[in-house]
C-alpha cells in the first residue's frame, strides 16, 4: 500500500525535483524519503491512505527541498565544524527550562490563525521566506506580512505569559 502511494506520486516527486533543480540520479533518494516520512507520521498502510492529496504533495516538496539542502551543506561543508565543542549549558535544569518554554511557544504557535500559523510553524522549522512561498503558492507580500504579523503576535503571546529575551535598548 505505501509502494503505491510513493507510485502514484512519483511524478510529483519528478517535477517537485524538476523545478528545484533536483538532479535525475537522487530521484530514488527522495522517493525514499518521502516513504519514510509518511511511514513515521502514520505508522499503519491504513493511516497512510487516509491521507489528503495536499498533505502527501506536502511531504513531498519538503522531502526534496531537505534532501537539497543537505546536498548543499555537504558541498560546502566546512572541516571546521567537526571540531568538538565545549560542554552545553548548565545542566538538566536548564533542560527542564528549555522543555516548559517550548510547551509555551507552542501553544502561542497554536493560537494563531490557520495562515499566520502555517507560515511561522515553517519559519521556525528553519524555512527560508522565499521556501515559504514557494511550497505555499503565496506572493511574497502575502507570506512576508502574514509571517511578521505571525511573529509580532506569538511575541504578545510570550512577553503576555512573562517570557522576555534580550534588551532591545
Amino acid at each position: 500500500m505505501l509502494d503505491d502511494i510513493v507510485r502514484r506520486f512519483a511524478g510529483s516527486i519528478r517535477a517537485t525535483g524538476a523545478r528545484y533543480r533536483l538532479p535525475p540520479s537522487d530521484i530514488g533518494e527522495a522517493e525514499q524519503e518521502v516513504r519514510i516520512r509518511l511511514w513515521r507520521v502514520c505508522g499503519t498502510p491504513e493511516n497512510i491512505a487516509k491521507l489528503s492529496a495536499s498533505y502527501l504533495q506536502r511531504v513531498v516538496t519538503t522531502a526534496v527541498l531537505d534532501l537539497l539542502r543537505r546536498r548543499r551543506r555537504v558541498a560546502t561543508h566546512d572541516p571546521v565544524e567537526d571540531l568538538p565543542l565545549p560542554a552545553p549549558g548548565p545542566g538538566p535544569d536548564a533542560d527542564v527550562e528549555a522543555a516548559s518554554l517550548g510547551v509555551v511557544v507552542r501553544a502561542g504557535v497554536e493560537s494563531l490563525g490557520l495562515a499566520r500559523r502555517t507560515v511561522v510553524k515553517l519559519h521556525l522549522e528553519g524555512y527560508r521566506r522565499d521556501e515559504i512561498e514557494a511550497l505555499l503558492g503565496w506572493s511574497e507580500a502575502k507570506t512576508r506580512n502574514l509571517l511578521y504579523r505571525g511573529l509580532s503576535d506569538l511575541r504578545e503571546y510570550l512577553v503576555a505569559r512573562g517570557i522576555e529575551w534580550g534588551n532591545e535598548e
